[in-house]
């Protein structure tokens, strides 16, 4: 099972800012849409098939992969983006309300897990190990380097948290920590 915090959007591009016009279709699903410039893919699904799947030896049709919460929220620069086009509407920054639509998703996400029945879940990035977690003090260095550990829920499942696609991106530092976190969750896997 892979657990991501919540979904990116569908974009279009007007007078070269980015509008969100929708979510994506599925979590980390592969998508191709046109932008109104470009033909555009879900980027975090690009990097988890070139750059996790792989290397953990995980065909993703055999996993369950979600989010957390199931809405795109909307960060200022989008809206931002938004208030340039729709000038006079009022626009609400949802990600700053992430963790309480997250801690109102956790029942819906402890029923898909208990369905699923995994034998591991990855959670993808800080916000989602910590949120599943519940862990707000380890490092993230420490938080996200890949061990399997154990979450007690209504029952007790293995966990690993490794790095976001995103975070991996713009920082080669966590490209780096990520690349090794998933070697040594790879290892770990295989006893599984």
């Amino acid at each position: 099972m892979l657990i991501g915090a919540f979904p990116s959007a569908r974009f279009e591009r007007r007078n070269k800012l980015l509008i969100p016009v929708g979510d994506n279709l599925s979590p980390f699903g592969h998508e191709e849409y046109f932008d109104g410039t470009e033909v555009r893919t879900q980027a975090s699904r690009d990097s988890l098939d070139k750059n996790y799947f792989p290397q953990l030896n995980i065909n993703p049709k055999d996993i369950w992969i979600t989010d957390i919460v199931k809405i795109y929220l909307f960060p200022d620069k989008h809206i931002k983006n938004c208030e340039v086009i729709s000038p006079g509407i009022k626009f609400v920054n949802t990600h700053k309300l992430f963790a309480r639509i997250a801690e109102a998703s956790m029942y819906w996400i402890k029923k898909e897990m208990s369905i699923c029945n995994p034998k591991l879940i990855i959670t993808i990035g800080e916000v989602a190990a910590r949120t599943i977690s519940g862990d707000k003090k380890t490092s993230n260095e420490k938080l996200l380097n890949g061990e399997i550990r154990k979450l007690h829920l209504e029952k007790e499942y293995k966990i690993a948290h490794l790095g976001h696609p995103e975070i991996r991106r713009i920082n080669k530092q966590w490209d780096l920590l990520t690349e090794k976190a998933i070697a040594g969750l790879a290892e770990q896997i295989k006893g599984l």
